[in-house]
């Protein structure tokens, strides 16, 4: 999000460098207001928080069973890799989300989801019996 800001100052900056003093001292354009923009954005942080707190949760419970010895063995490495597969994907949306691009956190997000559930059956699997 900090580098959408920083490309939108720069915008700024730039749209004004050609302008008289007249529109500079009109200040810049309302879409070209870093605070204007960003309170427009598609994103929705809420997304991305529920994403963050889904994989806490679900990576707690792997560490719990884990050190409970109720999983153990090649499931303990299937789990372990669904654990840091699910990790990749919330950095994935992490990065979407402070870029600013819609298309790439919408397809993270759905890729994190994913990828938490799949923990989540996995252990879900793993203690039952």
């Amino acid at each position: 999000m900090r580098l959408f800001k920083y490309a939108l100052i720069a915008a700024s900056a730039l749209s004004l460098a050609g302008c008289g003093l007249t529109s500079a001292a009109l200040g810049p354009p309302e879409n070209l207001v870093p605070a204007a923009a960003a309170d427009k954005t598609v994103l929705d942080e809420q997304v991305a928080i529920s994403v963050e707190l889904a994989y806490q949760a679900a990576a707690l419970t792997v560490s719990t069973a884990t050190r409970a010895g109720l999983v153990k063995g090649a499931t303990a490495e299937k789990l372990l890799a669904a654990d840091n597969k699910a990790y990749q994907a919330v950095l994935a949306v992490r990065a979407a989300y402070d870029t600013g691009n819609a298309r790439t956190y919408a397809e993270a997000a759905s890729a994190a989801q994913n990828a938490i559930r799949q923990v989540v059956s996995l252990i879900a699997t793993a203690t039952a019996t």
